[in-house]
């Protein structure tokens, strides 16, 4: 296990865009309008913040690999065993790519632990060209509950878009 600063790690990370949605169709014209900007971090379900994530490429090609790396902060007690999600999903809101894999069990975490997990995408050779969107979040073992996005003690929806991705030519 490779330890290093936190600052270290949100700096190499970046503070990328970060959003959410109230939709799960995203409309074929202008995909993106249906994004609601948020800020980082993130809190999800009261106990865990997501504070940076990097992706390998905005642009990949049917058959390639797409690298997610995700950092997080524990704010608050774990109610369970909880699990990361990362989906790339088409237009019309469907997983055309997951991994649902958390290396570090939230059995052992404690409030101030950063966490960075890696998820590698496959992009399968029939996926269909344009733009997909990439969705990050938690879900809790036992009952397969998403954790809410929380703003301002409102629960505004239970995933995190990261900017889209574009599979093949424009």
């Amino acid at each position: 296990m490779r330890r290093m600063p936190a600052a270290t790690l949100l700096s190499e990370m970046g503070n990328g865009d970060v959003y959410w949605s109230a939709v799960d169709r995203f409309p074929n014209e202008d995909p993106q309008a249906a994004y609601e900007p948020l800020a980082l971090p993130v809190t999800l379900g009261h106990a865990v913040e997501l504070v940076g994530y990097a992706v390998s490429a905005s642009t990949v090609s049917p058959d390639e690999k797409l690298d997610v790396v995700t950092l997080w902060r524990v704010i608050g007690p774990m109610r369970g065993e909880v699990t990361q999600f990362t989906h790339l999903l088409d237009q019309a809101g469907e997983v055309v790519s997951q991994v649902d894999r958390l290396d570090v069990p939230s059995w052992q975490w404690k409030a101030g632990d950063m966490l960075v997990q890696r998820h590698r995408l496959e992009v399968n050779g029939d996926a269909e060209p344009g733009l997909h969107h990439l969705q990050v979040g938690l879900y809790t073992q036992e009952d397969m509950l998403r954790l809410p996005v929380i703003v301002d003690g409102v629960v505004k929806n239970d995933r995190v878009l990261l900017p889209p991705v574009q599979i093949g030519g424009p």
